[in-house]
C-alpha cells in the first residue's frame, strides 16, 4: 500500500513534471546549439557541458516519472 500512495502522490504533480520535462528538452536544444558557437576548452564550454549533463539527468528522471504515471493509471 505504501507504493500505491507514493505513486499517487507522484502522479498528482504530473502537470509540473510535464512542464519540467519540456523545459529540460528546450534547454538541451539551446545548449547543443550554443556548443557550436563557444570555443572548445574555454570555461563557457565546460559550463555548457555541465548544464547539458544536468538537464539530461532531469529529463531522464521526469520522463521516467511520467512513464510510471502513464502505466499506473
Amino acid at each position: 500500500m505504501d507504493r500505491d500512495r507514493a505513486v499517487d502522490a507522484l502522479c498528482q504533480s504530473a502537470r509540473g513534471l510535464q512542464f519540467l520535462f519540456v523545459v529540460s528538452l528546450v534547454s538541451i536544444g539551446v545548449l547543443l546549439a550554443s556548443l557550436r558557437v563557444v570555443d572548445p576548452g574555454s570555461a563557457t564550454f565546460v559550463l555548457a557541458w555541465v548544464q547539458l549533463a544536468t538537464f539530461a539527468v532531469i529529463l531522464a528522471v521526469t520522463g521516467s516519472a511520467l512513464a510510471i504515471c502513464v502505466r499506473w493509471s
